[in-house]
């Protein structure tokens, strides 16, 4: 940690950092543990922040009721056994403040979490370093003291070193030993919220199961004599040249969706602070989860095949892969991907001014685009064509088993539905034309609209005549 504050010209903060609206202020090591809650007044300074697993309710969390005795000394014993480690962790580091999320803001204000939510980028790139708890499940395990032994199942193995001398090598079954190291088996990274506190922070000490890592802009460093290297960290590449900025979010979408979040309603807050990353990356305006630049192309997500979990969350759209707690993939094929729809108009409504890439309260997609009329067995998840021929060529995926209130697929019947084209993909190579179409139906909580229930993708002979887009009606919908 000296060396990257004094040596590593990518890690330092060039500027002096504004600090966090609310700190836990921590006694000196010489001193008897003693933390209080600070209201800072716009000073600059430094602190380190904690993320980890809550793990259900906190019933130590700050609230409104505690604030003022808070301000006075937030006592050691009645903290969980992370919070304690955290402090003891931040005390021998000689950092006089944290950030903790469960204590520095009112849990039960719902003004002060959103403004908070909304200063998240600011919090943890101005950290010093951040404190992740990766092999606790739930805010009482800790994460300091005895670890599993590294050195189990290591096998010793006699090598030739060179003609002259023999030596020693330490294996370890990759299967059993690297996944762990790497981190990506750890509690923490079955969690949204901590997707991108671990991105956004500039050093990180990950306490796993087995060791502590650290990790900086430009070193990883791990604290195990027996393994002298591990797996590429598992994230994503924001450094990465060879690879459009465009599909670095949709990378980021992908790990960020297979996550689990408490709260669904938190699907867009809990990456808000990357969304305002790539922001100025990307330009142009953020709808849901969705860049309007690249609408056409960002519509064409669909749940990933096999994924047991598939809740919609009806407070995002429903062409939003912010709708639906699954992960999701994007079926866009390279620079030979055309567009087959025309965006009109698409806009959502911010829940608070103060948080653009947050939570709306209104949204809305008016697209014109071909549209053709088919039928869902609910049951099979097939297709037909208005004259009941089957449409075999067509892959289709539910965004949700119980979408916004509608028929389900554990159903016998069948259901009217729309295939809306959205792109295409030549193989002249081949004579095939990939289809890609959102599935949509009437909704029936906003009359004249319609709503996407799911996601289809075929593979045609450019013969085929049961998918010619241009045989089909085009035309103008609200989709919400």
């Amino acid at each position: 940690m000296d060396e990257c504050f004094t040596s590593h010209e990518g890690c330092r903060i060039r500027t002096p950092t504004e600090l966090p609206t609310r700190l836990i202020e921590l006694s000196p090591l010489d001193e008897p543990e003693a933390a209080r809650l600070r209201h800072s007044q716009g000073e600059t300074g430094s602190y380190c922040a904690l993320s980890y697993c809550w793990g259900g309710f906190q019933p130590f969390a700050t609230t409104i009721k505690r604030y003022n005795s808070y301000l006075q000394c937030v006592p050691f014993s009645n903290m969980p056994k992370t919070i304690r480690d955290a402090f003891q962790v931040a005390r021998h580091m000689g950092m006089r403040y944290i950030w903790i999320d469960s204590l520095c803001i009112l849990q039960d204000d719902h003004d002060d979490v959103q403004r908070e939510i909304a200063k998240m980028l600011s919090i943890y790139t101005g950290s010093q370093f951040t404190i992740s708890v990766a092999s606790a499940s739930n805010c009482n395990q800790g994460f300091l003291g005895k670890q599993c032994d590294t050195a189990d199942g290591l096998f010793r193995l006699r090598i030739r070193i060179d003609q002259e001398t023999l030596g020693w090598a330490l294996i370890s079954e990759a299967s059993r030993h690297w996944p762990t190291i790497a981190g990506h088996l750890q509690p923490i990274n079955e969690r949204a919220w901590t997707f991108q506190e671990s991105l956004l922070t500039r050093r990180l000490f990950i306490f796993t199961k087995t060791t502590m890592l650290w990790r900086c802009i430009e070193v990883k460093q791990i604290q195990d004599p027996y393994v002298y290297d591990y797996p590429p960290q598992h994230g994503v590449p924001f450094d990465s040249a060879r690879a459009p900025i465009w599909r670095t979010w949709h990378a980021a979408v992908q790990f960020y969706s297979a996550r689990k979040l408490t709260n669904v309603t938190d699907k867009l807050p809990a990456i808000s602070a990357i969304a305002n990353i790539f922001a100025p990356l990307l330009g142009g305006t953020y709808l849901a989860g969705l860049w309007k630049r690249y609408l056409v192309y960002d519509l064409m997500w669909m749940v990933s095949p096999g994924a047991q979990s598939r809740i919609v969350i009806p407070e995002n759209p429903s062409w939003s892969w912010t709708a639906v707690q699954a992960r999701v993939d994007f079926s866009v094929e390279g620079r030979t991907h055309y567009a087959l729809a025309d965006i009109l108009d698409c806009h959502t409504t911010p829940a608070y001014d103060g948080a653009p890439f947050g939570s709306i309260t209104s949204h809305r997609l008016i697209i014109k685009a071909y549209l053709k009329e088919v039928f869902l067995s609910n049951r099979a998840s097939t297709l037909s064509d208005v004259r009941g021929m089957p449409l075999s060529n067509l892959w289709f995926e539910w965004d949700g088993y119980q979408s916004h209130g509608e028929s389900s697929p554990s159903n016998n019947s069948s259901t009217r539905v729309w295939c809306l084209a959205l792109g295409g993909t030549c193989h002249d190579d081949e004579n095939i034309t990939v289809c890609d179409a959102m599935v949509i139906i009437k909704s029936s909580v906003s009359p004249g609209c319609y709503q996407r229930v799911g996601y289809v993708r075929g593979r045609f002979p450019n013969s085929d005549p049961l998918f010619r887009w241009e045989e089909c009606d085009r035309v103008t919908v609200a989709i919400v």
